[in-house]
């Protein structure tokens, strides 16, 4: 008998996916009765954006670059401290690209921490934490409706700070965007498509065009999202049943995506030691089955990433493709979870900034890799609750496609 299918593994199994279970039962039941009780207390979007109204911050004077017809709705969350300077990158290629920018705090902020970001802002509101980015995004959208406060708005982009905005690549970013902005036929700018399990658009960057925020039946999302501080319910009742109710048939532009990806790598034809040490680590053992493996550092065959890509595109692309989209296609995105996740290393990302020239111990350096530091899947194994609560696999994420997938394509299933 396999040691897979010993007696001792398969209990192991069994308990394994009871307590997955009754995780799931005790967050579920702990955010429901948080969200219930905040409503008998007469919590509402109102009181919500006014919890910490003596903190909030507004300008007459908008920056100069961004215009009326484009407004940017910017969720944050860095209690007691200031704004990182990725977010403040962020800001200021917003505002390059004509953003008028209303940057939402969940939670008080007070004068001295907001000061970096007020020149790259029309006003800063600070929010009771209910629910979280969609949140935000659900009362301050209720509210400027209600107000008319988006008359003379043509797009409509709802982002945060999930991601770290590498400066170096700003410019590359502000003209892509901008010309997606300027395409009239186009009706949804996405950062990315995740196409896994359900097709989705990821929620940290989706711009809209006033053809599709004005539609009614957009308002009645928002008014019928409740805002649970849960990450599945965000994924599920959010960013999943907001593209299949509203927009899944949108005219969309997806500024990073799979096909440019992969026409970018054909052309550059890195090296196979290059190619697969920007995999994902539940990934690498791809490198194992290249046909020259074991022999010359050639340029990688198209073969051979057409078969990494079978894999890949059925993995969420903000973690299969994290690495390879900044580095390729010129993104300043990067997932501040990606190591917290088990996706890659503190190595990989290392060799990262070293190659798109983000100075050693330069302020930006140090950000991302302090805060990544904090943690990575291992540091949950004694918390399996709170690892269920942030989607953290303890063991790692595996990058293996669905079914029978590894062993059609000629790859041990066990590999």
């Amino acid at each position: 008998m396999s040691n897979r299918n010993s007696p001792i593994t398969i209990v192991k199994s069994i308990r394994s996916a009871i307590l997955k279970i009754r995780h799931k039962l005790e967050y579920r039941l702990h955010t429901n009765c948080s969200y219930a009780l905040h409503r008998l207390q007469g919590g509402s979007t109102r009181t919500r954006l006014l919890k910490y109204s003596a903190f909030n911050w507004q300008t007459r004077l908008p920056p100069t670059r961004s215009r009326l017809d484009r407004h940017a709705i910017f969720v944050a969350y860095h209690p007691g401290q200031v704004a990182p300077e990725s977010s403040v990158s962020y800001l200021q290629s917003l505002v390059n690209c004509g953003f008028q920018i209303t940057y939402i705090h969940n939670g008080p902020l007070e004068a001295a921490l907001r000061e970096p970001i007020e020149q790259f802002c029309t006003q800063i509101i600070c929010r009771e934490n209910i629910g979280q980015d969609f949140g935000a995004w659900k009362d301050w959208l209720l509210d400027g409706f209600q107000h008319h406060r988006f008359q003379e708005v043509e797009w409509l982009l709802l982002c945060n700070d999930s991601n770290f905005f590498l400066a170096n690549h700003a410019q590359a970013f502000e003209s892509k965007f901008t010309a997606a902005l300027s395409d009239d036929a186009v009706d949804l700018i996405a950062l990315n498509k995740n196409l896994e399990y359900t097709p989705h658009y990821q929620s940290y960057f989706t711009c809209y065009h006033r053809r599709i925020f004005f539609r009614p039946d957009f308002v009645k999302f928002w008014n019928q999202y409740r805002p649970l501080s849960n990450r599945y319910h965000a994924i599920n009742k959010g960013e999943i049943q907001l593209t299949t109710q509203i927009t899944r048939l949108a005219r969309s532009k997806i500024l990073y995506n799979w096909s440019d990806l992969y026409v970018e790598l054909s052309r550059d034809a890195p090296k196979r030691s290059e190619f697969y040490s920007q995999l994902p680590k539940g990934c690498m053992y791809l490198s194992q089955h290249s046909p020259e493996h074991g022999l010359t550092d050639t340029a990688i065959s198209k073969l051979e990433l057409q078969r990494a890509f079978m894999i890949l595109e059925l993995h969420n692309p903000s973690h299969a493709l994290a690495l390879f989209f900044v580095k390729y296609c010129n993104s300043p995105f990067l997932k501040k979870d990606i190591v917290k996740h088990g996706c890659y290393s503190i190595a990989q990302i290392t060799e990262l900034l070293i190659s798109i020239n983000v100075k050693k111990d330069s302020r930006a350096w140090n950000e991302i890799l302090n805060l990544l530091m904090l943690a990575n899947n291992s540091s949950f194994i004694n918390n399996p609750q709170q690892a269920h609560e942030q989607a953290i696999p303890i063991h790692g994420q595996r990058f293996r496609g669905h079914g029978p997938l590894l062993s059609d394509l000629g790859l041990a299933p066990d590999a």
